[in-house]
């Protein structure tokens, strides 16, 4: 799937601390129950795509391996604050 991020600047898009958007995780079998619960609390909605595999891909935006990233993510805060 192809996000639209034509109405921010992708860095924005991919990063920005907008409290009104968030990112949820379910199963697919509860798809249409996650959608109907949106619909009927007036909350926009959009599937963006699947979980699983060893990249994170957002198409037209940046492919990552998942592995690179969780490396980034352990080292980030004991490689600047080291022990004194």
């Amino acid at each position: 799937m192809k996000l639209d991020t034509t109405s921010v600047a992708p860095h924005a898009f991919l990063f920005g601390e907008d409290a009104s958007r968030a990112v949820i995780s379910f199963r697919t079998s509860a798809t249409e129950q996650v959608t109907q619960v949106c619909r009927e609390l007036g909350v926009p909605c959009a599937l963006i795509g699947d979980v699983g595999g060893d990249d994170l891909v957002i198409e037209g935006l940046l492919s990552l391996d998942v592995a690179s990233l969780e490396r980034a993510w352990r080292s980030a805060i004991p490689g600047v604050v080291k022990p004194g």
